[in-house]
């Protein structure tokens, strides 16, 4: 069935490679997935920050569209 030129080493050395690769690239993924995390709650503690600080904004009537 296998054909008698079939490289198993080069395959292995291949397989092996692929393997290395798949690890780093998961170690990677779940770094940035943390860091992600942080930055998300970064982000939504800024935001609670800054809108209860946020100065309140009087809307004047002269700035609304009349109704038709």
């Amino acid at each position: 069935m296998f054909p008698k030129h079939l490289n198993t080493n080069k395959l292995q050395e291949q397989l092996s490679n692929l393997i290395s690769n798949k690890k780093s690239i998961n170690t990677q993924y779940v770094s940035f997935k943390q860091e992600t995390k942080e930055l998300e709650l970064i982000h939504q503690n800024l935001s609670k920050y800054l809108k209860q600080d946020a100065p309140k904004i009087q809307r004047s009537s002269h700035n609304k569209l009349p109704s038709l």
